[in-house]
């Protein structure tokens, strides 16, 4: 790639991207899918800031701060509205009753899981698998 193809390439709109700040975005991209790859094939389970951190080579501190710069949620946020999402999707694809749902997302018990499911949609689950 020759100096003025790499040059088009980073600027967005009218705002160019420094080499350094292309640099970082990359970075920030990787980490994300890394985050989503482990959520992903680990939601079920509980999951720690420790043990997230840990796979992504961050201390606990350092991997909040970032997560939170990056997306503007924090990382239990993000678990929580990913577990969520796929209750939802289980409720529309299973007959499965809402304690098996909530257990099978990683949620901690039933109650928590109806909490947290109206504190995001404003129904309880079994209101919205009615509808």
């Amino acid at each position: 790639m020759n100096a003025a193809c790499g040059f088009a390439l980073r600027k967005v709109g009218f705002l160019t991207v420094t080499t350094k700040q292309s640099a970082q975005i990359a970075d920030n991209i990787h980490l994300l899918r890394h985050v989503e790859q482990f959520v992903e094939n680990n939601y079920r389970h509980p999951i720690s800031l420790d043990a997230i951190a840990e796979n992504c080579n961050f201390s606990k501190y350092y991997f909040a701060h970032c997560f939170k710069k990056i997306t503007g949620l924090s990382f239990f946020n993000y678990l929580t509205a990913y577990r969520l999402q796929r209750a939802v999707e289980n409720m529309k694809a299973k007959d499965a009753s809402m304690t098996e749902i909530a257990y099978n997302c990683g949620f901690g018990s039933p109650r928590s899981f109806n909490r947290l499911f109206k504190k995001q949609f404003g129904i309880t689950p079994t209101e919205y698998k009615n509808t």
